[in-house]
């Protein structure tokens, strides 16, 4: 990551800031690769960015076995797993009535995911995948009452 420094509440930089950058609570951070400005939610080392385009990022570092429900407001799962996970359960929002045709979700991971089940209660998933490769993602998008479909 290219650092420019501008004030201690303002910094310009490729790549994206979550687990990399430092900053102060309501530091801004401009990825200068994307143009993509992200807002430091907390004073925490390096993490609690929020993208500042929309994006609700929901982070989660599972173990193996585990389950991670996404949230309706979530655009884009961040799993950070200390390693390769053998096995994990992730599951889409839900709730019918609260979900809009065009919503999607990016699930992506840090770490392999030798087993990866995809889950949406009673709704429908196609082309799921059943694996993620280190550092891989995929994208799901709901497309008609109670189907999720993977775009990407």
């Amino acid at each position: 990551m290219s650092l420019t420094y501008i004030s201690s509440n303002f910094l310009i930089g490729n790549g994206n800031p979550e687990g990399v950058q430092g900053g102060a609570l309501g530091c801004l951070y401009i990825q200068s690769d994307t143009a993509q400005i992200f807002c430091k939610k907390t004073s925490s080392a390096n993490t609690s960015w929020q993208s500042l385009d929309g994006s609700v990022v929901q982070n989660s570092s599972p173990i193996a076995a585990a389950t991670v429900n996404i949230g309706l407001q979530t655009d884009i799962l961040n799993l950070t797993p200390s390693g390769t996970l053998t096995t994990l359960t992730v599951n889409l929002y839900n709730t019918s009535a609260d979900l809009w045709i065009g919503k999607k979700v990016i699930v992506s991971s840090s770490q392999a995911i030798t087993l990866l089940t995809l889950g949406a209660g009673a709704m429908t998933i196609r082309n799921l995948i059943s694996t993620l490769a280190l550092g891989a993602s995929a994208t799901y998008q709901y497309i008609a009452v109670n189907t999720w479909i993977r775009i990407a």
